[in-house]
């Protein structure tokens, strides 16, 4: 695949390890704010054929409509699902990964950086550029956007040998951090990934559950909805549920609860994919099916109605027409897309 280009935003890194990489770096702003609702937002969709989970990768702009409300919109631009993607993998490293193992602190983390490393080849054929992210009580950013295996291997060796991580999962700063920018653990400023341009996406490995974040559940499902970066999910707190069922006590079980239903919701109010594993082998056949749902993603940018300066709920709908016909596809199709997006009052024009 082609470098990466000279003008790419990314997260750089200063990680001695990667050196010879030479990852572009930028510096975020010192006092990021969130700005208001634009104009216009971009919404990921992703197409896939409902019996085989095929993409459709050469749709074009005429075969979609957006209706906000049931009103349809314009669209004012379209990314096809042929260009470059960039991918950030958000893998979740706090303590609470070893309550599958109380025995052996390190074995689920192996298991799933081993699975994850010999996969990368499957991602990077779907994706131009991954980018690999780490969190416990803070996000780490190992390694910028790159399209060569070899960096993500190094890093993910170096994230296994390395001593336990803190029992902290926060999960929506995490989000938060790859979305609208902010600081890493050791202390270096980066801006947030609807800068980048292009397709986007991240792959978030997690249990679902947050112990301490700042920022709240309701913070975070608000600006998924808005951020145009579909997040595919790949649930870890199953393994943890079948090992705790038969002793675990019943606020612990609803603890698991939540976190599922967590990890269903971050996946739908961006427009993600959701799977949960059960066993750790199912690593390989969940990327396949992730490496799928980027082959079939698009990016509509669509004006919002220039009356519906309310606050509350839009409602977005996507009809596809695939083969032309004139008539809407969606019966035999499995759509990924935010079905909502939310204004809040602090960010209703006012008249």
């Amino acid at each position: 695949m082609a470098g990466m280009p000279s003008h790419r935003p990314g997260f750089a890194v200063t990680v001695i390890l990667m050196a010879a990489l030479a990852p572009i770096a930028f510096t975020a702003s010192q006092n990021p704010t969130r700005s208001p609702l634009p104009a216009t937002i971009r919404i990921p969709v992703t197409v896939l054929d409902k019996e085989t989970g095929a993409p459709y990768p050469r749709l074009n702009r005429e075969r979609f409509q957006i209706l906000e409300d049931g009103v349809r919109r314009p669209i004012t631009g379209f990314v096809s699902a042929e260009e470059r993607t960039s991918v950030v993998i958000l893998l979740e490293a706090s303590r609470r990964l070893y309550w599958v193992y109380p025995g052996d602190a390190r074995s689920l983390m192996e298991t799933l950086t081993a699975s994850l490393a010999s996969s990368f080849g499957v991602l990077l054929d779907a994706a131009d550029y991954l980018a690999l992210v780490s969190f416990d009580a803070r996000p780490r950013v190992w390694v910028d956007f790159t399209s060569t295996g070899r960096p993500l291997q190094q890093a993910l060796t170096t994230l296994r040998e390395r001593a336990l991580p803190r029992p902290s999962s926060n999960l929506y700063d995490a989000l938060l951090f790859l979305l609208d920018g902010g600081t890493d653990d050791r202390g270096t400023e980066y801006k947030g990934m609807p800068e980048i341009g292009g397709k986007t996406a991240i792959i978030l490995m997690a249990t679902g559950l947050d112990t301490a974040s700042r920022a709240s559940a309701q913070e975070v499902w608000h600006r998924l909805e808005r951020a145009g970066v579909p997040v595919h999910v790949i649930g870890l707190i199953e393994l943890i549920y079948q090992r705790l069922e038969s002793f675990a006590s019943s606020s612990a079980l609803l603890s698991v609860a939540r976190a599922v239903r967590t990890l269903r919701t971050i996946a739908e109010r961006s427009g993600g994919r959701f799977v949960e594993l059960t066993t750790e082998g199912q690593l390989p056949s969940a990327l396949h099916f992730i490496a799928n749902a980027l082959g079939g993603q698009y990016v509509l940018e669509v004006a919002l109605n220039p009356s519906g300066h309310r606050p509350g709920k839009r409602t977005i709908d996507v009809l596809i027409d695939v083969d032309g016909d004139g008539h809407p596809d969606n019966a035999r199709l499995t759509l990924s897309y935010p079905g909502v997006i939310h204004v809040p009052e602090s960010e209703a024009p006012r008249r």
